[in-house]
């Protein structure tokens, strides 16, 4: 998983606080604009982009 230090911080947060326990549930993530792509999405690794604002 590939996120900028600010989106790393918004994405453990974001764990915690609605007790994600698998990779798949990891895909809602939607804080500070961040989004997941599935599209991207290769072996196991998440991928995160931030929309451009």
């Amino acid at each position: 998983m590939h996120i900028v230090q600010n989106g790393s911080r918004a994405m453990v947060r974001w764990l915690a606080e609605n007790n994600i326990t698998n990779a798949v549930e990891i895909q809602a993530f939607d804080q500070l604009g961040y989004h997941f792509q599935p599209d991207l999405f290769e072996n196991e690794h998440h991928i995160f982009l931030k929309d451009k604002t």
